[in-house]
């Protein structure tokens, strides 16, 4: 019987409130309470347009039309949020007593925007709260949050506006004691994106200290996880682990790309401190065959992140990323080079390899530094162990107009064969020596580098060898294979417009010299070039003769230069047949061949004799 009347009170109390609480709580006032609550605890004013309805099932509380939430009164972008409706449940009983405990909001269609002014106010930062510290925010608890078909947008000077829209978002927050558990889902640039999170205290999180949360963002890229406790101030520590089968997808949903392909692992632990510094420390990275180690201390409270890093790995392999076509191909890649990374930090990062692998170009122990200003990235090669020699200098490259690169690089000790080989796709000089070259190039391709490459540099090369050819035997009459030793081979060079000029070349063999002069297309990946030989003794039975080098790299044809050859004959027959003339001619005057002094001089000397007998001054 107890029970039975239990249930007819209850039935009652509810036929009661059915009809008095319209009277006493209408929607409006629900609503306006909902908002000065909101307003008290934010600071911003929450603007509700159209009529406000009243709901009794499944949750008692308020509909209302279009909502609005001020922002920041720095922002000149428009409100933080405006959603096309809301839907506000509460409890009944404590809302009878004015104690707004929200048990749901859904919001239909909300744009919500979340920025930094330049000097780095947040506009989701509201000021000092007057939280109860009883767990609700200044009395206000929230079971349910439900936001539905949401657009996003991140405004931030430094790094620009990136736009998300279609985003569905839960928060489930049924005590005030209780963890609260989110859940957000959305595209980003086509890709799905799902983030689950729970923080274990939101309460505390709020009122300014850091609790303890763990969060997964994923998508069919992979998984990227952080565990840790952190606050709103930025302040907190934890570590940050991502599992990525695809990580060109995971980088396209925010709108990054370059990524050559293959799975990568990557974890460290983290730090950060209310002043905008990020530690990080024991970082790992697998991935395209490299496992390499890092560390770095970044500051995020300057006009672009301060940044300074150190990698350390057994082998860099930078292979993926370097455009290597093979030395049958005769042009170089025309696809467009994007170097906005360069404009993402400033800062140094030191690179410690024990091997560098570029593709077709393999370097030994490296110790390098990168130096990033405005978008202005300097590359010093302090030590670089590469192709049997020592390698200094440095690599620069702009993007601050328009990409271009430069640098001034020397090396010593250097195996010619292996750096043509790897440059070049040729092989037929050997020998070790040292190079020196100055360039500057400007496009937004390697097509387009290549083709304006402007500079200069040098070569000497100590005793080697010249595969292919037997000059010995080419002196002979005989076009053979073979080779030729050489005791040293010296050049300097001229680059205008991705030709590059020589006009010195001296080769000095144990019998010969040989020179020569041509241009090497590094744009057209051509030669046109030409190479005498000639020999040290003064037998005149053996001529000089020219080998023409012309063609592709990758099949370039060599040949005597019978038209020069043709040519250096005629010179010299035509000097034998003028001296000819020229000891006719003086015989012919009576000068016989003892006389000294060109024919120019002597018909000189006998015009003057001529005029001064004229003039009666002669003898």
């Amino acid at each position: 019987m107890r029970a039975v009347k239990i249930i007819l009170t209850i039935i009652a109390l509810v036929g009661l409130a059915a009809v008095a609480v319209p009277v006493l709580l209408p929607g409006e006032r629900i609503a306006r309470l909902a908002a000065d609550r909101i307003e008290a605890q934010t600071g911003r004013t929450l603007d509700i347009a159209g009529d406000v309805g009243f709901s009794w099932f499944p949750v008692f509380g308020v509909t209302t039309g279009a909502v609005t939430l001020g922002n920041a009164g720095w922002s000149e972008n428009g409100p933080m949020f405006a959603a096309e409706s809301a839907s506000i449940g509460v409890q009944l009983l404590p809302a009878l007593r004015g104690d707004i405990r929200i048990k749901r909001i859904e919001l239909v269609r909300p744009d919500i925007l979340l920025e930094k002014s330049a000097g780095g106010q947040a506009n989701w930062d509201f000021g000092s709260s007057d939280s109860d510290g009883g767990g609700g925010l200044g009395g206000i608890t929230i079971e349910h949050l439900s936001i539905r078909d949401a657009r996003l947008r991140l405004v931030d000077p430094k790094s620009g506006e990136q736009d998300y829209t279609g985003i569905d978002l839960s928060l489930r927050w049924p005590e005030a004691s209780a963890p609260a558990d989110i859940t957000v889902t959305g595209l980003s640039n086509t890709v799905a994106l799902t983030l689950t999170a729970q923080i274990t205290d939101p309460a505390k999180l709020y009122g300014g200290a850091t609790s303890p949360l763990s969060a997964t963002l994923s998508s069919d890229g992979g998984t990227i996880t952080l565990n840790g406790a952190f606050g709103l101030n930025r302040q907190g520590s934890g570590r940050i682990a991502a599992d990525l089968s695809d990580p060109a997808r995971m980088l396209a949903a925010f709108g990054l790309s370059g990524w050559p392909g293959g799975a990568a692992d990557a974890s460290v632990d983290l730090e950060m401190t209310p002043d905008g510094i990020l530690t990080l420390r024991n970082g790992k990275v697998t991935a395209l065959g490299n496992d390499l180690g890092f560390s770095a201390d970044i500051a995020t409270n300057a006009a672009r992140p301060v940044v300074k890093a150190s990698i350390t790995a057994p082998v860099l392999d930078l292979s993926a990323f370097v455009d290597s076509e093979g030395s049958t191909s005769n042009t170089w890649s025309q696809d467009p080079i994007n170097a906005d990374a360069l404009g993402l930090f400033d800062g140094v990062i030191g690179i410690d390899a024990g091997r560098i692998d570029l593709g077709g170009i393999s370097l030994g122990r490296s110790d390098l530094l990168i130096t990033n200003d405005n978008s202005r990235a300097v590359l010093s090669l302090r030590d670089v162990q590469g192709f049997d020699g020592s390698i200094t200098g440095e690599l620069v490259a702009n993007n601050r107009n328009g990409l271009s690169v430069g640098g001034t690089v020397q090396a010593s000790g250097i195996e010619l064969k292996s750096l043509l080989q790897a440059t070049t796709g040729t092989d037929r000089l050997s020998g070790k020596g040292a190079a020196r070259i100055k360039f500057l190039a400007s496009g937004n391709s390697v097509h387009a580098i290549m083709n304006s490459l402007n500079g200069d540099g040098d070569l000497t090369i100590g005793r080697g060898i010249i595969a292919g050819i037997d000059l010995d035997q080419l002196f002979r009459g005989e076009v053979t294979g073979g080779s030729t030793v050489f005791d040293t081979l010296k050049a300097s060079y001229t680059m205008s417009d991705g030709d590059l000029n020589n006009q010195d070349l001296k080769l000095e063999l144990p019998a010969f010299v040989g020179t020569g002069k041509g241009r090497i297309g590094l744009g057209e990946r051509t030669i046109d070039y030409t190479f005498t030989p000639q020999v040290k003794t003064g037998d005149a039975q053996i001529l000089a003769v020219p080998v023409r080098i012309q063609g592709p790299w990758s099949s370039p044809k060599i040949w005597p230069d019978m038209e020069a050859l043709i040519q250096q004959r005629l010179e010299a027959e035509a000097g034998a047949i003028g001296q000819q003339v020229e000891d006719r001619v003086k015989d012919a005057i009576g000068l016989g061949g003892n006389a000294g002094g060109t024919l120019e001089q002597v018909i000189e000397e006998k015009a003057v004799e001529g005029i001064l007998n004229l003039l009666g001054g002669g003898n």
